[in-house]
């Protein structure tokens, strides 16, 4: 009895589009592709979004692993060099923590690209990169096919998150030190609000608090340590408008610039310290800051001084948050 063959069909005869087709039809399949890089850490694709435009760039798929952002980006073809381009530009364009890159095939100089950028990226911005190979088989008896289409995605570069882990402890004494800071500080702020308990703490030197999206564009409140010096930062805190359409971004700030002086007055009734509304030119983000005149280095910093700024952070989060939650949950755009 001829049990079949196996043919392997070339992508275009099964998706005649990227964009219209083989997208649309991935967004789909999400838990296959999972499946495939979920060998050393296990991740869950939500809130995807496709064809996401920014400025003069378009993402395939745009989603969320947890709080971070993760990008997709898809071909039918062998992998080129302008793939890995955009791979790179979306993800800077969205702050995106994971970066799939899905192809028929990779070129031995774009699997070193991938190796390179995963073996060289700061631990601070734990950021990974991942080459996953799509194919597709028949099955064929007596000369005809005898099943549908079987697409199937190997992951052919992923992060070896075992060197990460034992880089980690000849990593620099400041960012080991500052992360241990936001996980004592969240646990302390975890007793006043409880959604902070089961964040996930960072060796970078911000931490999201609270987020609210809408069109792919970002609006929260964000601890983080502002640098001084090469070595000194100060404890700071924003309402961050970003990562999404900059017509959006613009008019979002209009509608906090319009109500400025109520929202200075609501701040001023509550705290002493002044509101920085920063619109930096070369870049599409905004954001209202105040800052701590506290300075601190984490490779050197006392315990005291560990006390210090988190007592500072916990004192004008809450009163940040009262103010401006209901402020970001009230914006039309």
């Amino acid at each position: 009895m001829e049990l079949g063959t196996i043919e392997k069909i070339p992508l275009r005869e099964v998706w005649a589009s990227e964009s219209t087709n083989f997208t649309p039809w991935l967004e789909q399949h999400l838990p296959e592709l999972q499946r495939a890089i979920d060998v050393l850490a296990p991740i869950t694709i939500t809130d995807t979004q496709t064809e996401v435009t920014t400025e003069s760039v378009r993402c395939d798929i745009l989603g969320n692993v947890g709080e971070d952002k993760i990008i997709i980006e898809n071909m039918l073809d062998k992998s080129d060099f302008q793939h890995l381009g955009k791979c790179i530009t979306y993800a800077s364009k969205h702050k995106a923590k994971h970066i799939v890159w899905v192809a028929e095939e990779f070129k031995e100089e774009h699997l070193s690209a991938i190796d390179w950028l995963n073996e060289n990226f700061n631990l601070d911005s734990e950021i990974n990169f991942y080459a996953v190979e799509v194919s597709v088989i028949q099955i064929k008896k007596d000369g005809k096919v005898a099943g549908p289409p079987a697409p199937r995605f190997t992951a052919v570069r992923q992060p070896v998150f075992s060197k990460k882990e034992a880089a980690q402890q000849e990593y620099s004494e400041r960012l080991i030190n500052r992360k241990q800071f936001w996980t004592d500080f969240k646990e302390a702020y975890g007793q006043i609000n409880p959604k902070w308990k089961d964040k996930k703490p960072p060796y970078a030197s911000w931490l999201n608090s609270y987020m609210k999206r809408k069109e792919s564009t970002e609006r929260n409140t964000t601890v983080f340590f502002r640098g001084k010096s090469p070595r000194k930062s100060i404890p700071a805190i924003q309402l961050w408008i970003g990562s999404g359409r900059e017509e959006t971004i613009e008019k979002i700030w209009k509608e906090l610039t319009d109500q400025k002086s109520s929202i200075e007055q609501k701040w001023n009734s509550v705290s002493g310290l002044k509101l920085k509304w920063e619109n930096p030119e070369n870049r599409a983000s905004k954001s209202i800051v105040i800052e701590s005149d506290i300075e601190i280095d984490f490779k050197t910093s006392s315990e005291e001084e560990n006390k210090k700024c988190k007592e500072w952070f916990m004192e004008n989060l809450k009163k940040f948050d009262e103010v401006f939650i209901p402020i970001i949950n009230a914006l039309k755009s």
